[in-house]
């Protein structure tokens, strides 16, 4: 059964990993921030736009019933989805067949310090589960009807933080609903930014797409680690000596450069 999550997400992993094609991983090092520049696309250019839709749908849905009862929102300010771009991240490393998809370099971090942006572990439903969410939600809108002027000031509160936490769980869902597929495994986590008026982050790519930066200081790279097979072995060796060329010569930190035989 679909249930309504707890504001508060899970613990951060020790442990998250960013894919990548290997020939962005260096420029991916920002030497002059000390940092690990990512560049984000926008949603509606992602291959899995698809299924970012859901929790925008699930979130309009809540705030059309808000406005048929005359209800104010903070979801009225959450209208800018073409303004939003994300970085996922996985807990579980990918097989064979998904590395074709994300990339065979893995930039390995530890993120639980690192507060700058608020990441969410995706939920997995099916589309049915999706349908009975919104059900859960709106009982629980419903719950809270019964709440006015003339009521006692506890009940006000309690009315108050129910809402407000119901708000914060569609906030993180709008990014972070994924459909139950055979990727499920991979437990993404993800980060959803929002363009700002005059924001610096974000530019133009030379493909012609939306980009906005994200920059997560390179402390919290623990290490790369570059997947390779028959093939690729001599093209990545070649590779790991640049990175850690690199690395030293910069002064970028200790993160461990390694190779890993793709099973």
């Amino acid at each position: 059964m679909a249930r309504l999550v707890q504001v508060r997400q899970p613990d951060t992993p020790r442990l998250l990993y960013h894919y990548t094609k290997p020939g962005n991983v260096i420029n991916m090092l920002d030497v002059g921030r000390k940092c690990v520049c990512f560049w984000l696309k926008n949603n509606k250019d992602k291959n899995d736009k698809k299924e970012l839709k859901y929790g925008r749908e699930l979130m309009e849905k809540v705030r059309d019933y808000y406005h048929l009862k005359g209800q104010p929102s903070m979801l009225d300010q959450m209208t800018d989805f073409d303004n939003s771009y994300s970085a996922s991240f996985t807990e579980g490393v990918l097989d064979a067949h998904m590395l074709k998809e994300y990339g065979t370099a893995r930039l390995e971090f530890d993120l639980r310090d690192y507060k700058d942006e608020e990441i969410y572990k995706c939920e997995y439903y099916t589309e049915e589960d999706l349908a009975e969410l919104y059900q859960v939600m709106i009982a629980d809108i419903k719950s809270m009807e019964g709440v006015t002027k003339e009521s006692s000031d506890d009940l006000k509160l309690r009315k108050l933080f129910g809402q407000f936490t119901l708000e914060m769980d569609l906030k993180a869902k709008i990014g972070s609903i994924k459909l139950k597929d055979e990727w499920e495994a991979e437990g993404e986590w993800r980060y959803v930014l929002h363009k700002q008026e005059n924001d610096e982050r974000y530019f133009h790519d030379s493909d012609g797409l939306e980009r906005l930066k994200m920059f997560i200081p390179i402390k919290h790279l623990t290490g790369i680690t570059l997947l390779y097979d028959d093939e690729t072995k001599e093209e990545m060796n070649v590779l790991q000596k640049s990175l850690k060329n690199y690395r030293d010569w910069n002064k970028l930190g200790r993160f461990n450069v390694m190779m890993r035989k793709i099973k």
